[in-house]
């Protein structure tokens, strides 16, 4: 079957009504439109709809409601979201140990399979239920374990040196929840998790929903 090209925010959008679908399917819920999913994604029901289009003929009519399981299964084939993905954690501080321990990740098909750590002695010492291997063999364990999704949890100043350690490996994803950006190559994807400008994202709304209501009371 031949699919069009498929856009990064299309993808994004589909990674999360894939995970809408297996609440919805999980409630006992069959059918849903893209209205509802527009609605709980943030994003115009149109917008869904032209995601859909990607999936090949058949996921769908525009104007009908979508059956949860058949929509599911469609997105799950076209990215192969069944499948495992074996994966590994560079910087075993307490965000690295908590994602290792993460068990909803693994669910969802994520195999983490090695950490590592710059800190030799604490690699001695880490209990973790993974394999932990100091940072300088990063490459070696990549590439003898097959790892294709590197999760760099390092601070700033290891970030990069780690990332080119990776891709000698041969990783070809990373999802950096270091607060900086990392150079790679052509065709190696970094998806950045930046949680401090999320946190302030929200702090911004709290304040505005704040001054919102506040305004609301004073015309009272």
């Amino acid at each position: 079957m031949a699919y069009p090209q498929i856009s990064i925010p299309t993808v994004q959008r589909l990674a999360q009504v894939y995970a809408r679908l297996g609440e919805l399917r999980s409630k006992g819920t069959r059918k849903v439109s893209s209205t509802q999913l527009g609605k709980e994604l943030g994003t115009g029901s149109h917008n869904i709809r032209k995601d859909f289009s990607v999936l090949g003929e058949g996921a769908g009519q525009a104007g009908a409601a979508y059956d949860v399981e058949f929509l599911r299964n469609r997105i799950q084939q076209r990215f192969g979201l069944g499948r495992t993905i074996r994966a590994c954690i560079v910087g075993l501080g307490r965000l690295g140990t908590a994602i290792a321990d993460y068990d909803s990740l693994r669910k969802a098909g994520c195999d983490i399979v090695a950490g590592f750590d710059s800190n030799i002695n604490r690699v001695e010492t880490i209990r973790i239920g993974i394999p932990v291997h100091p940072a300088y063999q990063i490459s070696q364990v990549v590439r003898n374990e097959g790892i294709e999704l590197g999760i760099l949890t390092v601070p700033v100043f290891g970030a990069q040196e780690a990332t080119n350690r990776l891709v000698q490996g041969g990783v070809q994803v990373i999802l950096n929840f270091v607060p900086s950006k990392v150079d790679v190559p052509s065709g190696v994807v970094v998806r950045n998790i930046d949680m401090i400008t999320e946190y302030l994202i929200a702090s911004a709304f709290v304040t505005l929903k704040s001054e919102s209501q506040n305004d609301t009371e004073e015309r009272i």
